[in-house]
């Protein structure tokens, strides 16, 4: 009986374990970036030879993230690594060479132990490194990741990898930029708000999606803005023209969810303009749940939980019967 009853018990947690594992959001659309912060340094805030500074590594819009990989590049005659160092969470060092013959900082973290249940979930950019400088020169130089997908790698708590932007990674162009001789032009557009409504709801009902972009950088900009829900577009991307450096515009979409299917997805707004210096920025996210009657609550987990209970239950009373035999 004993057998039994342990692998009931068993059965039960394999339950709840694969109820829960069926629950993350699949296809979400926000880009993950993985990106230099700040993306340029230049006579605005100069550092001369001599002098010394950092940058921080960033991710943003990513979902569940275990652990990474990377390879930054710079010019040996301008710059040179001294230190570098991964923020919490992931503590757990794979490999960190500094290589200032080739240029080169390698960096590999994750999170201290396999099996890690939470992983980082974020959408605004979060630190997961630093890498220190000091400035051998004068000139300007990129900052730019390997390209290689075999170095340059993210990987979710499932063991999966995380697909990330490439278009600025071929190491003709550049993740960030060092200048000590010249002011460098930016191309800055922010998505700055994002307000979803309703959140939870019935299928067939609309949703109206309002968010408010902004130009930070330092040229008249002329971009499009696009809606979607994972990877589906939410009616016709709108187009903002000439707007100035400092200027906002809010921009509202309607999301009809006739004939959407019952599940949970990430709604989110994206503004995109070329040359984009900080493209981290340019999306923001919410999670919208469409349901059947009952406010959005999740009957299939109800009923699987139900069914947990009730084989807890039996084994209890089974175990405290034999203990009264004599």
């Amino acid at each position: 009986m004993k057998t039994k009853s342990v692998l009931i018990i068993l059965l039960a947690t394999l339950i709840v374990t694969s109820t829960l594992s069926q629950t993350r959001i699949v296809g979400a659309s926000s880009t993950t970036y993985i990106s230099v912060s700040p993306p340029i340094r230049d006579k605005r805030n100069l550092v001369e030879p001599g002098g010394t500074f950092y940058i921080n590594i960033t991710i943003s819009n990513v979902q569940k993230l275990y652990g990474y990989q990377f390879t930054l590049y710079y010019n040996t005659t301008i710059l040179n690594a001294t230190d570098a160092v991964s923020y919490s969470p992931f503590v757990k060092s794979w490999q960190l060479i500094l290589n200032d013959t080739a240029g080169a900082v390698t960096m590999a973290y994750s999170y201290e132990k396999l099996g890690e249940l939470e992983g980082l979930t974020t959408i605004p950019p979060v630190r997961i490194a630093k890498i220190d400088f000091t400035v051998e020169g004068l000139g300007t130089t990129d900052l730019r990741f390997d390209a290689d997908p075999k170095t340059t790698v993210l990987t979710n708590i499932y063991g999966d990898p995380i697909a990330y932007d490439n278009t600025k990674l071929p190491l003709a162009k550049a993740d960030g930029k060092f200048s000590n001789t010249e002011e460098i032009g930016v191309h800055d557009i922010v998505v700055t708000g994002l307000t979803v409504s309703p959140t939870t709801l019935k299928p067939g009902e609309v949703v109206s999606i309002d968010a408010t972009v902004a130009n930070k950088g330092e040229f008249n900009e002329t971009f499009t803005v696009t809606a979607k829900y994972n990877e589906t577009q939410i009616q016709t991307p709108k187009t903002v023209t000439n707007l100035a450096p400092e200027g906002s515009e809010p921009v509202s979409f309607s999301w009809n969810t006739t004939g959407v299917a019952e599940a949970a997805y990430i709604v989110s707004v994206s503004a995109n303009v070329a040359g984009e210096s900080n493209p981290q920025d340019n999306t923001r996210s919410e999670t919208v749940k469409i349901s059947g009657p009952g406010g959005g609550f999740d009957f299939n987990l109800l009923y699987v939980a139900a069914i947990v209970v009730i084989v807890i239950v039996v084994v209890i009373v089974v175990y405290a019967l034999r203990a009264r035999k004599p």
